[in-house]
């Protein structure tokens, strides 16, 4: 799915429950929806872009400007999408986005930031504004399903 269409998805969700987000928020909500679909799924969501490592978090850098009009303020625009999100998973992605949309943007940010995260390990590799590869990702996702166990 394109990142663009996972971002109308949390944008219009958040809007309708009277619980609008910041591009900040936005962009840790897209990383942590398409690692819960990566865990659960063993597949990425976002399927047309990466994330790079920001000093605040996982971005994706074309959804970061398009909604940086907005600057720390709530991103208030309806969005129209033409992608649904996948039937076997909605449910709970919208529960996850409800979850996360009811945490303050600092946390997000200190969650994306926790040691051994795909974000850490770019910054002390690469350096900011590198590139999180997908195998990255996958090997926190493995790592995530090891721990349910």
């Amino acid at each position: 799915m394109k990142a663009a269409e996972v971002a109308k998805h949390i944008i219009n969700f958040c809007i309708s429950k009277n619980n609008p987000i910041s591009n900040l928020q936005l962009q840790k909500m897209l990383y942590f929806v398409d690692m819960y679909y990566l865990i659960n799924k063993n597949k990425r969501l976002i399927t047309d872009s990466n994330f790079v490592a920001w000093q605040y978090g996982p971005v994706i850098k074309e959804i970061y400007y398009k909604y940086s009009k907005y600057a720390a303020n709530y991103i208030t625009t309806w969005e129209d999408f033409e992608e649904m999100l996948p039937d076997d998973m909605s449910g709970l992605i919208y529960g996850y986005i409800k979850k996360l949309s009811n945490i303050l943007p600092s946390k997000l940010v200190e969650e994306s930031h926790r040691e051994n995260t795909p974000w850490d390990i770019v910054i002390k590799q690469n350096g900011m504004y590198c590139e999180i590869p997908t195998y990255l990702m996958e090997e926190f996702a493995n790592r995530q399903r090891r721990n349910k166990c």
